[in-house]
């Protein structure tokens, strides 16, 4: 009977509370409390993060569920989502989200920007360069630097080392001492084989005073291929002792310094590079008489008279003329024997003089006759070479010529002249002598030299003409470069990381050798195949090259009881580790 008694009495009280909305004994209201919906979708989305982090993404998916809940209309909810979608693979739906977040707020940066990463990871290049310019072109975004260097990473992907540099600079200069822009456009130097750029990047690194094993390691690559090898062990030493527990630590520790970050950046450079020269090389047409031009020096003159006329003698001279002289003429004495007529010697005085030319068959000229009598010795012509008794020389090359053919030749300028013993002309009689071909000159034969030009710079393999012995084996092709203005064979040496005396041995050139502008460059030993002859056998041309008998067999896909067929070639190299 007494608890039911309690029970009543608290029933009673029960119905006799009301809600009050001010504190007992004073008119102040309660403040009710209200959830900031925007403020606890960003904890939700914070915590999903650090979930994600570690591995559980259950509770990452679930925090991500109740922010979404909190504020739907927040872009943050939803790239965070597409972010978690874009972790656990599910590409379609990581899409969807960037995209319902982009609705939301198409100018957005931050959506733009995580956008142009998840393209870049799913080989939309150009959509992420889009996505990527519309975020750094929005005046509000700070982080600018960051998007950029999110492009050249990206272009760096695509093999668009170029526009890679260039972002790199932007990033720089939006953000003058962020450390991961400063080492990555190094390390993108340093895989250009430009060590001073990627030395210099880390001088500047340096002086922000910032040290991690990253920088390190990268000085350490850079020093080794300086050829500072003491330096670069000082570096070794230092990250050995410092971060001993480090990636780059375990890379010296274990020789493992191809699979670092940078060597590999450098094997992807060179890997692109040695695509676009295949590309060029089966673009191209190799021609197996290729032109070649050769311009010889002229050989001094001899003699420094610069006179037509000779006083009996009889040594040669060169002489050089302007083309525009005519000499005046006075008449001569009359004489019974005229050598040439007037209208001849007329068409001689408007004549100008003949370019030598070494593509002409025969050489030949047109002096205007001298005075025999002159009142005053030409200008050009020294005194001591006026002999007293008027005996004149008049040196010319080939016969007279009419007016008509004169005129015809009238566009050159320049021509030399050699003269020859003659007879003294009499009484200012004009003489012409027919030119005598200088054989050291015109009899060399210039098809000689082309032929050992072209053959010094070819593979003393043969030709591939000939078919495998194996139809199934696939020819291969010789990589080669093509000489380009300022390149010599070190820098070639260098950007291929080919050693510069195999490059000389291949090519078969010497140290002192000159290259010129579009010479082949082969950057392989195009010494790939062998040409069988009646009696060869695999042991004897396993024994002459150097090779094993099997990997002859497997290089050719040969069987153990193949026969040589003469006039067939076989391969010397290994197929699959050839190129470069």
């Amino acid at each position: 009977m007494r608890p039911l008694l309690v029970l009543t009495i608290s029933t009673l009280a029960l119905g006799g509370c009301v809600t009050e909305n001010s504190y007992n004994g004073s008119d102040k209201p309660v403040v009710e409390n209200k959830i900031n919906s925007a403020g606890a979708a960003r904890t939700r989305i914070a915590l999903a993060l650090q979930y994600l982090n570690t591995g559980n993404n259950s509770q990452a998916k679930y925090n991500l569920e109740r922010a979404s809940e909190y504020a739907p209309n927040l872009p943050e909810v939803h790239y965070s989502l597409a972010y978690y979608y874009q972790q656990v693979g599910e590409k379609k739906l990581a899409d969807l989200a960037y995209q319902k977040a982009l609705a939301i707020k198409p100018d957005d940066p931050n959506t733009l920007n995580n956008y142009g990463v998840f393209l870049c990871g799913i080989d939309e290049y150009d959509r992420a360069t889009d996505q990527f310019l519309k975020a750094i072109a929005i005046p509000s975004y700070i982080r600018v630097a960051q998007s950029y260097e999110n492009l050249a990473l990206c272009a760096i992907e695509f093999d668009d080392f170029d526009n890679a540099e260039t972002y790199f600079q932007q990033a720089i200069n939006h953000s003058s001492q962020r450390a991961s822009t400063l080492i990555s456009l190094a390390a993108l130097y340093y895989a250009k084989s430009d060590l001073y750029k990627a030395s210099a990047l880390l001088k500047r690194y340096d002086d922000t005073a910032q040290i991690s094993p990253r920088a390190l390691l990268l000085s350490y690559l850079i020093k080794q291929r300086m050829g500072k090898i003491e330096e670069a062990e000082k570096i070794a030493a230092t990250i050995l002792q410092t971060y001993p527990s480090s990636d780059q630590a375990f890379a010296i520790r274990d020789s493992q310094i191809k699979q670092t970050e940078f060597e590999v950046l450098r094997e992807k450079y060179r890997q692109a590079q040695l695509n676009e020269l295949k590309q060029d090389g089966s673009e191209a047409q190799l021609s197996s008489q290729p032109k070649i031009k050769i311009i010889r020096k002229k050989r001094p003159s001899q003699n420094d008279s610069t006179s037509l006329i000779s006083a009996n003698k009889t040594p040669v001279a060169t002489v050089t003329a302007p083309a525009a002289v005519i000499a005046e003429v006075k008449p001569a004495q009359p004489s019974s024997k005229t050598v040439a007529p007037t209208s001849q010697v007329n068409a001689a005085l408007n004549a100008k003089l003949i370019t030598n030319s070494t593509n002409q068959s025969s050489k030949q000229a047109i002096v205007s006759p001298l005075s025999t009598q002159p009142e005053t010795p030409p200008s050009t012509l020294p005194a001591a070479q006026v002999a007293a008794n008027n005996n004149v020389k008049i040196i010319s090359f080939g016969a007279p010529q009419p007016a008509n053919n004169s005129a015809n030749k009238a566009n050159t300028t320049n021509t030399t002249f050699s003269q020859t013993s003659a007879q003294p002309s009499n009484n200012g009689q004009v003489v012409f002598y027919k030119a005598t071909k200088d054989a050291d000159v015109f009899t060399s034969n210039n098809s000689n030299e082309l032929d050992t030009i072209e053959l010094r710079n070819a593979p003393t393999s043969n030709d591939n003409k000939l078919p495998m012995l194996n139809p199934k084996v696939a020819p291969l092709t010789v990589p080669f470069h093509i000489i380009e203005f300022g390149e010599n064979l070190f820098s070639i040496s260098v950007r291929y990381n080919v050693k510069l005396q195999k490059l000389l041995l291949w090519n078969g050139l010497k140290e002192s050798d000159r290259v010129m502008n579009g010479s082949k460059i082969y950057l392989n030993d195009p010494n790939i195949y062998y040409e069988i002859k009646a009696g060869d056998t695999l042991f004897e041309i396993a024994t002459q090259r150097q090779v094993l008998i099997d990997e002859l067999m497997r290089w050719n896909k040969l069987s153990p009881d193949i026969a040589l067929t003469p006039g067939h070639n076989l391969l010397l190299v290994d197929p699959d580790s050839y190129l470069l």
